[in-house]
């Protein structure tokens, strides 16, 4: 379905797709990126995507990729990825999308990621229950190490609000593949993050390009967000500018020797944090 307004699609179960689930162009169910006013509510999409036997296999497949559609109250087990907002063209910018209520168990890959589309702008990701098992693996394929509950990596003004996000590498993760403007993180229930195939940590929020370290993030709104038992850091920032970390709750870092609650990192130059509030915490 191409250019189409006022879309319900309704109670759909979509199994055991080796491709996307809904939208691509090699979906079992196609939306063109031009669609708006669609909602998705209630349904399973399960075992959707492929999957890999070790890191340089090329792998793919999300069980929802929506524009601006509401995604709500939607079960997903074991898929590659479970939404993944996202313009094939990235030549089209679409503005709230909404991904509400919904319950994510298992994924090789994070389980809502913005894969490189810059024009995902305002996506709210609010009220879900996101979980990972340790030690997951599907099809006999472990989940990719850095795999995170919700992870921006591109697109504007992000909203993850009410969430609860068990397992996984990292809890919210905003690593951007371009400068960031206006995320909020508030009210996550953020646990048990670590990194599941590597010695490295976990951490519950990480934010900040320090990958290319060109990238940063601005007028950040991080607040009343619970992280427990993060195997890292329960923050860990790099490049995050003008921006406020208040009334958050860390407890119980289990990294051996201890571990930081907040830790900024500053490479210098373009990635220098700067101009940050950090108010009423509670470590």
């Amino acid at each position: 379905v191409f250019n189409c307004r006022d879309g319900l699609i309704e109670r759909v179960n979509v199994l055991n797709s080796f491709d996307h689930g809904l939208w691509d162009a090699g979906a079992n169910i196609n939306i063109g990126p031009h669609s708006t006013n669609i909602t998705v509510r209630g349904g399973l999409f399960q075992n959707i995507g492929s999957a890999r036997t070790n890191s340089v296999i090329v792998a793919d497949g999300t069980a929802i990729s929506p524009t601006g559609w509401l995604i709500e109250g939607v079960e997903f087990r074991d898929n590659f990825r479970h939404v993944d907002p996202y313009d094939e063209y990235d030549g089209y910018p679409f503005t709230d999308c909404i991904i509400r209520n919904c319950r994510m168990y298992g994924s090789i890959d994070s389980a809502v990621y913005t894969s490189g589309s810059t024009n995902a702008h305002g996506v709210m990701v609010e009220g879900n229950y996101i979980e990972q098992p340790r030690n997951y693996s599907r099809r006999g394929t472990n989940a990719w190490s850095p795999a995170s509950g919700i992870h921006f990596n591109s697109g504007q003004r992000p909203v993850i609000r009410n969430n609860t996000v068990r397992g996984y590498s990292v809890g919210v993760n905003l690593v951007s593949t371009t400068d960031l403007y206006g995320p909020q993180v508030i009210g996550n229930v953020l646990e048990f993050q670590t990194n599941h195939w590597t010695l490295g940590a976990g951490y519950g929020i990480y934010a900040g390009d320090s990958i290319a370290a060109t990238h940063r993030i601005f007028n950040a709104h991080i607040a009343n967000n619970l992280i427990r038992e993060a195997s890292g850091k329960a923050m860990y920032f790099f490049g995050l500018a003008d921006s406020i970390i208040q009334n958050n709750y860390m407890s119980e870092p289990v990294a051996a020797g201890g571990a930081d609650a907040v830790h900024f990192q500053d490479a210098g130059g373009a990635t220098a944090n700067s101009n940050i509030l950090v108010v009423g915490n509670t470590i």
